[in-house]
Protein backbone atom coordinates (compact mmCIF):
# COMPACT_ATOMS: atom_id res chain seq x y z
CA UNK A 1 0.00 0.00 0.00
CA UNK A 2 1.46 3.31 -1.08
CA UNK A 3 1.89 5.93 1.91
CA UNK A 4 1.92 9.74 2.62
CA UNK A 5 4.29 11.36 5.30
CA UNK A 6 3.97 14.36 6.63
CA UNK A 7 4.23 15.48 10.46
CA UNK A 8 2.25 14.16 13.24
CA UNK A 9 0.60 17.49 13.89
CA UNK A 10 -0.74 17.79 10.87
CA UNK A 11 -1.95 13.91 11.04
CA UNK A 12 -3.66 15.05 14.41
CA UNK A 13 -4.75 18.60 12.90
CA UNK A 14 -6.47 17.42 10.00
CA UNK A 15 -6.77 13.22 9.92
CA UNK A 16 -10.69 12.60 9.40
CA UNK A 17 -10.51 15.19 6.40
CA UNK A 18 -7.46 13.48 4.87
CA UNK A 19 -8.43 9.66 6.04
CA UNK A 20 -11.71 9.98 4.09
CA UNK A 21 -9.61 10.72 1.14
CA UNK A 22 -6.44 8.57 1.56
CA UNK A 23 -9.23 5.42 2.40
CA UNK A 24 -10.53 6.03 -0.79
CA UNK A 25 -7.53 5.95 -2.62
CA UNK A 26 -6.01 3.23 -1.00
CA UNK A 27 -3.36 5.12 0.38
CA UNK A 28 -2.05 5.17 4.20
CA UNK A 29 -1.29 8.28 6.44
CA UNK A 30 2.35 7.83 8.35
CA UNK A 31 3.64 10.39 10.93
CA UNK A 32 6.97 11.29 11.58
CA UNK A 33 7.43 9.63 14.87
CA UNK A 34 6.06 6.47 13.02
CA UNK A 35 8.19 6.49 10.12
CA UNK A 36 11.22 7.36 13.23
CA UNK A 37 10.25 4.56 15.13
CA UNK A 38 9.50 2.58 12.31
CA UNK A 39 11.98 2.82 9.20
CA UNK A 40 10.53 -0.09 7.55
CA UNK A 41 7.41 1.92 6.37
CA UNK A 42 9.50 4.42 4.63
CA UNK A 43 10.00 1.97 1.36
CA UNK A 44 6.03 2.60 0.55
CA UNK A 45 5.81 6.73 1.16
CA UNK A 46 4.74 8.04 -2.70
CA UNK A 47 3.86 11.26 -1.21
CA UNK A 48 5.05 13.72 1.34
CA UNK A 49 4.08 16.80 2.93
CA UNK A 50 6.63 19.50 4.47
CA UNK A 51 4.21 21.83 6.34
CA UNK A 52 4.75 24.88 8.31
CA UNK A 53 4.79 23.26 11.69
CA UNK A 54 8.38 21.76 10.22
CA UNK A 55 10.14 25.09 10.41
CA UNK A 56 12.11 25.80 13.39
CA UNK A 57 11.62 29.27 14.61
CA UNK A 58 11.11 30.18 10.67
CA UNK A 59 14.24 28.28 10.22
CA UNK A 60 14.32 25.49 7.04
CA UNK A 61 17.82 23.87 8.81
CA UNK A 62 15.87 23.68 12.28
CA UNK A 63 15.94 20.13 13.71
CA UNK A 64 12.64 19.32 12.78
CA UNK A 65 13.21 20.07 8.79
CA UNK A 66 16.51 18.18 9.24
CA UNK A 67 14.67 15.01 10.38
CA UNK A 68 11.27 15.43 8.00
CA UNK A 69 14.52 15.53 5.07
CA UNK A 70 16.00 12.35 6.40
CA UNK A 71 13.15 10.69 6.72
CA UNK A 72 12.79 11.72 2.87
CA UNK A 73 16.30 10.51 1.56
CA UNK A 74 14.93 7.02 2.92
CA UNK A 75 12.08 6.84 0.89
CA UNK A 76 12.87 5.21 -2.73
CA UNK A 77 9.25 5.60 -4.50
CA UNK A 78 8.98 8.76 -3.29
CA UNK A 79 7.22 10.59 -6.33
CA UNK A 80 5.49 14.01 -4.96
CA UNK A 81 6.67 16.42 -2.27
CA UNK A 82 4.77 19.40 -1.18
CA UNK A 83 6.58 22.09 0.48
CA UNK A 84 5.44 24.94 2.24
CA UNK A 85 7.44 27.89 0.93
CA UNK A 86 6.58 29.78 -2.10
CA UNK A 87 9.55 29.03 -3.76
CA UNK A 88 11.57 25.75 -4.25
CA UNK A 89 15.38 27.33 -4.04
CA UNK A 90 15.76 26.21 -0.43
CA UNK A 91 19.41 24.11 -0.71
CA UNK A 92 17.02 21.29 1.83
CA UNK A 93 15.46 20.67 -2.09
CA UNK A 94 17.98 20.06 -4.06
CA UNK A 95 18.54 16.50 -3.05
CA UNK A 96 14.63 15.56 -3.90
CA UNK A 97 14.55 17.78 -7.29
CA UNK A 98 17.60 16.32 -8.44
CA UNK A 99 15.90 13.14 -7.79
CA UNK A 100 13.48 13.97 -9.98
CA UNK A 101 10.26 14.05 -7.14
CA UNK A 102 7.17 16.37 -8.82
CA UNK A 103 7.50 19.23 -6.53
CA UNK A 104 4.46 21.65 -5.46
CA UNK A 105 5.58 24.59 -3.46
CA UNK A 106 3.39 27.21 -1.26
CA UNK A 107 2.85 29.95 -3.83
CA UNK A 108 0.31 32.52 -2.73
CA UNK A 109 -0.25 31.00 0.87
CA UNK A 110 1.72 34.13 2.43
CA UNK A 111 0.79 36.60 -0.62
CA UNK A 112 -1.55 39.03 1.19
CA UNK A 113 0.56 39.03 4.91
CA UNK A 114 3.78 39.84 2.90
CA UNK A 115 2.16 42.41 0.45
CA UNK A 116 0.68 44.11 3.44
CA UNK A 117 4.06 43.99 5.31
CA UNK A 118 5.31 45.80 2.38
CA UNK A 119 3.23 48.72 2.02
CA UNK A 120 2.73 48.97 5.40
CA UNK A 121 6.76 49.96 5.16
CA UNK A 122 6.19 52.06 2.35
CA UNK A 123 3.25 54.05 3.88
CA UNK A 124 5.44 54.40 7.37
CA UNK A 125 8.60 55.25 5.51
CA UNK A 126 7.09 57.70 3.25
CA UNK A 127 4.93 59.35 5.83
CA UNK A 128 8.32 60.25 8.40
CA UNK A 129 7.37 57.06 11.35
CA UNK A 130 11.30 56.82 11.31
CA UNK A 131 11.65 60.84 12.97
CA UNK A 132 8.52 60.30 15.06
CA UNK A 133 9.68 56.79 16.50
CA UNK A 134 13.26 58.09 17.07
CA UNK A 135 11.76 61.33 18.88
CA UNK A 136 9.89 58.80 20.95
CA UNK A 137 12.82 56.83 22.28
CA UNK A 138 14.70 59.85 22.89
CA UNK A 139 11.10 61.22 24.86
CA UNK A 140 11.47 64.46 22.47
CA UNK A 141 8.31 66.47 20.96
CA UNK A 142 10.33 66.72 17.42
CA UNK A 143 8.01 67.94 14.81
CA UNK A 144 9.24 66.64 11.14
CA UNK A 145 11.71 69.35 9.98
CA UNK A 146 10.09 71.71 7.17
CA UNK A 147 12.84 70.62 4.65
CA UNK A 148 11.98 66.94 4.76
CA UNK A 149 8.25 67.46 5.14
CA UNK A 150 6.96 64.27 3.34
CA UNK A 151 5.42 64.25 -0.17
CA UNK A 152 2.73 62.77 -0.80
CA UNK A 153 2.21 59.38 -2.19
CA UNK A 154 -0.40 59.49 -4.69
CA UNK A 155 1.15 60.31 -8.12
CA UNK A 156 5.03 58.19 -6.85
CA UNK A 157 6.19 56.01 -9.19
CA UNK A 158 6.75 52.01 -8.17
CA UNK A 159 8.91 49.32 -9.83
CA UNK A 160 7.82 46.35 -8.59
CA UNK A 161 9.81 43.19 -9.54
CA UNK A 162 8.27 40.10 -9.71
CA UNK A 163 4.80 39.99 -10.63
CA UNK A 164 3.79 36.43 -8.91
CA UNK A 165 0.97 36.28 -6.04
CA UNK A 166 3.15 38.31 -4.05
CA UNK A 167 3.86 41.05 -6.42
CA UNK A 168 0.59 41.25 -7.85
CA UNK A 169 -0.87 42.31 -4.45
CA UNK A 170 1.55 44.46 -3.75
CA UNK A 171 1.07 46.39 -6.74
CA UNK A 172 -3.02 46.59 -6.90
CA UNK A 173 -2.76 48.20 -2.80
CA UNK A 174 -0.02 50.59 -4.22
CA UNK A 175 -2.31 51.25 -7.26
CA UNK A 176 -5.39 51.99 -4.50
CA UNK A 177 -3.18 54.39 -2.78
CA UNK A 178 -2.52 56.37 -6.18
CA UNK A 179 0.82 55.33 -7.12
CA UNK A 180 2.04 54.73 -10.40
CA UNK A 181 3.05 50.87 -10.70
CA UNK A 182 5.61 49.56 -13.35
CA UNK A 183 5.99 45.87 -13.18
CA UNK A 184 9.14 43.83 -14.28
CA UNK A 185 9.20 40.36 -15.33
CA UNK A 186 10.18 38.05 -17.52
CA UNK A 187 7.83 39.07 -20.57
CA UNK A 188 6.56 42.24 -20.78
CA UNK A 189 2.48 41.04 -21.25
CA UNK A 190 0.20 43.56 -20.15
CA UNK A 191 -1.48 42.79 -16.81
CA UNK A 192 -4.65 44.70 -15.18
CA UNK A 193 -2.98 45.04 -11.75
CA UNK A 194 -0.06 47.10 -12.83
CA UNK A 195 -0.15 50.21 -15.31
CA UNK A 196 3.25 48.71 -17.39
CA UNK A 197 5.23 45.90 -17.90
CA UNK A 198 8.90 45.62 -18.97
CA UNK A 199 11.35 43.29 -18.88
CA UNK A 200 14.23 42.22 -16.71
CA UNK A 201 16.34 43.67 -19.65
CA UNK A 202 14.99 47.26 -18.94
CA UNK A 203 14.83 47.51 -15.04
CA UNK A 204 18.14 49.89 -14.98
CA UNK A 205 16.19 52.33 -17.23
CA UNK A 206 12.63 52.29 -15.66
CA UNK A 207 14.24 52.96 -12.44
CA UNK A 208 16.25 55.87 -13.26
CA UNK A 209 12.24 57.77 -12.55
CA UNK A 210 11.31 55.18 -9.29
CA UNK A 211 10.20 56.52 -6.32
CA UNK A 212 10.14 53.11 -4.67
CA UNK A 213 11.69 49.99 -6.16
CA UNK A 214 10.18 46.89 -4.57
CA UNK A 215 11.75 43.59 -5.25
CA UNK A 216 8.85 40.35 -4.88
CA UNK A 217 10.59 37.81 -7.17
CA UNK A 218 11.85 34.08 -6.47
CA UNK A 219 15.17 33.76 -6.87
CA UNK A 220 16.62 32.09 -9.67
CA UNK A 221 19.70 32.03 -12.16
CA UNK A 222 18.09 34.50 -14.23
CA UNK A 223 17.60 36.89 -11.24
CA UNK A 224 19.95 36.35 -8.76
CA UNK A 225 22.44 39.55 -8.05
CA UNK A 226 19.66 41.48 -10.22
CA UNK A 227 19.82 44.45 -8.40
CA UNK A 228 23.34 44.84 -8.58
CA UNK A 229 25.41 47.93 -8.60
CA UNK A 230 24.09 49.31 -11.88
CA UNK A 231 20.62 49.04 -11.01
CA UNK A 232 20.94 50.34 -7.71
CA UNK A 233 23.44 53.29 -9.15
CA UNK A 234 20.45 54.41 -11.69
CA UNK A 235 17.92 54.64 -8.36
CA UNK A 236 17.11 58.67 -7.43
CA UNK A 237 18.48 59.73 -4.22
CA UNK A 238 14.75 59.68 -2.86
CA UNK A 239 14.21 55.94 -3.83
CA UNK A 240 13.24 53.59 -1.17
CA UNK A 241 13.96 50.10 -1.27
CA UNK A 242 12.04 47.11 -0.44
CA UNK A 243 12.96 43.63 -0.84
CA UNK A 244 10.56 40.61 0.40
CA UNK A 245 12.14 38.21 -2.52
CA UNK A 246 15.56 36.57 -1.17
CA UNK A 247 18.75 38.35 -0.28
CA UNK A 248 20.78 37.16 -3.27
CA UNK A 249 18.63 39.11 -5.86
CA UNK A 250 20.35 42.11 -4.58
CA UNK A 251 23.96 43.10 -4.20
CA UNK A 252 23.70 43.88 -0.09
CA UNK A 253 26.86 45.60 0.12
CA UNK A 254 26.08 47.76 -3.16
CA UNK A 255 22.52 48.79 -1.56
CA UNK A 256 24.34 49.13 1.94
CA UNK A 257 26.49 51.83 0.38
CA UNK A 258 23.74 53.52 -1.22
CA UNK A 259 22.11 54.31 1.64
CA UNK A 260 25.33 55.18 4.05
CA UNK A 261 26.13 57.74 1.59
CA UNK A 262 22.42 59.19 0.51
CA UNK A 263 22.80 57.39 -2.67
CA UNK A 264 19.58 55.67 -1.72
CA UNK A 265 16.95 57.34 0.95
CA UNK A 266 15.34 54.33 2.86
CA UNK A 267 14.91 50.13 2.70
CA UNK A 268 13.18 47.86 4.02
CA UNK A 269 14.27 44.91 4.25
CA UNK A 270 13.02 41.82 5.22
CA UNK A 271 15.60 38.97 3.36
CA UNK A 272 19.44 39.20 3.49
CA UNK A 273 22.53 37.53 1.74
CA UNK A 274 23.50 35.70 5.12
CA UNK A 275 20.52 34.81 7.59
CA UNK A 276 20.36 35.83 10.51
CA UNK A 277 22.03 39.18 9.51
CA UNK A 278 25.12 39.33 11.38
CA UNK A 279 24.68 41.35 14.81
CA UNK A 280 27.93 43.35 13.52
CA UNK A 281 25.86 44.37 10.13
CA UNK A 282 26.21 48.23 9.55
CA UNK A 283 22.51 47.79 8.22
CA UNK A 284 21.27 47.16 11.91
CA UNK A 285 22.31 50.63 12.89
CA UNK A 286 20.88 53.11 9.54
CA UNK A 287 18.39 55.11 10.58
CA UNK A 288 16.78 54.85 7.30
CA UNK A 289 16.52 51.27 7.12
CA UNK A 290 13.86 49.22 8.60
CA UNK A 291 15.02 45.45 9.57
CA UNK A 292 12.35 42.14 9.70
CA UNK A 293 13.92 38.86 10.65
CA UNK A 294 12.63 37.32 7.22
CA UNK A 295 9.13 37.91 8.83
CA UNK A 296 7.12 39.57 6.27
CA UNK A 297 5.14 36.74 6.25
CA UNK A 298 3.86 36.37 9.61
CA UNK A 299 0.12 35.84 9.65
CA UNK A 300 -1.99 33.68 12.04
CA UNK A 301 -3.51 32.56 9.17
CA UNK A 302 -1.64 31.10 6.96
CA UNK A 303 -1.67 27.53 8.52
CA UNK A 304 -5.05 27.63 7.49
CA UNK A 305 -4.17 28.44 3.79
CA UNK A 306 -1.30 25.58 3.85
CA UNK A 307 -3.63 23.29 4.53
CA UNK A 308 -6.29 23.76 2.60
CA UNK A 309 -3.59 23.96 -0.61
CA UNK A 310 -2.17 21.06 0.37
CA UNK A 311 -6.08 19.07 0.53
CA UNK A 312 -6.89 20.27 -2.62
CA UNK A 313 -3.53 19.27 -4.14
CA UNK A 314 -3.76 15.68 -2.55
CA UNK A 315 -6.92 15.76 -4.45
CA UNK A 316 -5.49 16.69 -7.55
CA UNK A 317 -2.51 13.91 -6.80
CA UNK A 318 -5.00 10.71 -6.33
CA UNK A 319 -7.20 12.08 -9.34
CA UNK A 320 -4.32 12.55 -11.39
CA UNK A 321 -4.78 16.60 -12.26
CA UNK A 322 -2.09 18.63 -12.42
CA UNK A 323 -0.97 19.94 -9.16
CA UNK A 324 -1.26 23.84 -7.91
CA UNK A 325 2.55 25.72 -7.89
CA UNK A 326 3.76 22.52 -9.95
CA UNK A 327 7.64 23.45 -10.10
Amino acid sequence: MASLLLSTARLLEHGSALKSMANAADLRLVGMEEAEHFPAVLSDIEAAWYSLDLLNAGAPTGPSSVRFFRLIEACPKLRWLQVMSAGTDLPLYRPVIQRGVQISSGSGIASEPVAHSTVAAVMALSRGFGHWLSAQRHRTWSKIPQDRLPRDLPGQHAVVVGLGPIGLEVSRLLRTLGLRVTGVRSRAEPLPSVDHTVTYEELADVVQTADWLIVCCPLSPRTEGLIGRQVIGALPARAGVVNVSRGAVIDQLALQEALMNGRVGSAYLDVFEREPLPADSPLWSLPNVWISPHNAAASAENTRRESELFIRNLGNYLAGRPLENER
